[in-house]
């Protein structure tokens, strides 16, 4: 087991790292493997944040090869990260706070798209942010469908001072520039306060 602290310091070098910074209203949120001695088998470097369907209004957090454009949408209690599922609905990221725990592993901190709950105050440049100091994981776990067991790639959350758990991969989530679609008529919500932010290529 190993102790794991996320530093602005080396957020920045992977903003110094990052190619052809622009700014761009969409982008995917590709992981970036933080320290190599603790990848996975194969390795989680370049998948991107995205979610699985589970029943009908209800989604989790999965890292895979499918992009999954987000935007950074502007409300008066802070940013929020979402996702277009249109025509039915926005989803947005939420994080689990330091108290809140996954209902199977209980040492761990989940991350989900969720339609109703969202984390306020996140940002995305040079990297996703947390609720608070910490880092970004992908883990093996296993998830119960209606259908049975499945074994995913997971994003959880670890706050500074806690201990990496096992099958876990330290990962910053990078803002890869992509492009907003536009919304079809009639949608109940829009784009009015989307903000454009940073992002490579």
């Amino acid at each position: 087991m190993q102790r794991i602290i996320a530093t602005s310091a080396a957020l920045l070098g992977l903003a110094l790292a990052a190619p052809c910074q622009r700014k761009s209203n969409g982008f995917n949120l590709r992981a970036k493997v933080t320290d190599p001695a603790h990848d996975l088998t194969p390795s989680v470097e370049g998948l991107y944040l995205s979610f699985q369907r589970v029943q009908q209004g209800i989604n989790i957090a999965v890292a895979n090869e499918y992009q999954t454009t987000y935007y950074l949408n502007q409300t008066e209690g802070g940013n929020t990260v979402n996702h277009d599922v249109a025509p039915l609905y926005p989803v947005g990221i939420y994080v689990q706070g330091p108290d809140e725990t996954d209902a199977h592993y209980p040492e761990e901190h989940n991350v989900a798209v969720n339609v109703n709950d969202v984390t306020h105050g996140l940002d995305v440049f040079p990297s996703l942010s947390g609720p608070a100091a910490g880092a970004y994981l992908v883990c093996r776990r296993e998830f119960i469908f209606p259908s049975g067991p499945a074994e995913l790639l997971m994003p959880r959350f670890l706050y500074d001072g806690e201990t990496l758990p096992e099958d876990c991969a330290p990962v910053a989530f990078v803002p890869e520039c992509a492009t907003l679609g536009n919304l079809p008529n009639g949608t109940s919500w829009n784009h009015d306060f989307v903000a454009q932010t940073s992002c490579v290529r």
